[in-house]
């Protein structure tokens, strides 16, 4: 009879030995990928304009020789309004206006004053925006330009 104890003492030892293993911990589970955003999220924010080309009678010029240190900046905000910021001579002036993204055609509409000028994207990333097209500018007229700006972080 002690000869079966001692084989059930063996045996239990022997059991308990075995299943105090490591036991595997589980992978942590990764952080989903958050939804990369739309395009008119993306163009949710403040920029200012950095730098820009224009054709004037044939002639491609830079239109930050033209600023003259003046500062243009555009606020669109995510419910289709925005706000135009431009600093002329010191002196700050802001325009209320609406502004939407045509997915199809991938251009900005905006409307300032009553006056409507849509602009095709060419590019935007969570930095830079880089849009093209007819922009008029006050005494000079229609131009055809090319225009980057950059997002102020807020």
């Amino acid at each position: 009879m002690k000869k079966i104890y001692n084989l059930l003492a063996l045996a239990f030892i022997a059991f308990a030995m075995f299943s105090c293993g490591n036991d595997p911990k589980p992978e942590p589970t990764p952080e989903p990928e958050p939804e990369p955003k739309t395009t008119a999220e993306l163009i949710v924010g403040t920029w200012q304009l950095t730098d820009g080309s224009a054709t004037v009678l044939g002639q491609e010029v830079n239109i930050m020789d033209f600023m003259n240190g003046n500062e243009y900046c555009v606020m669109f905000n995510a419910d289709g309004t925005a706000t135009a910021y431009n600093k002329a001579d010191g002196v700050p002036e802001t325009a209320d206006s609406t502004w939407s993204y045509d997915e199809e055609t991938n251009s900005i509409s905006m409307t300032v004053s009553g006056t409507t000028e849509s602009l095709l994207l060419k590019s935007i990333d969570e930095t830079t925006m880089v849009v093209e097209g007819n922009i008029t500018i006050d005494g000079v007229g229609s131009l055809a330009a090319t225009l980057t700006l950059t997002r102020i972080v807020e």
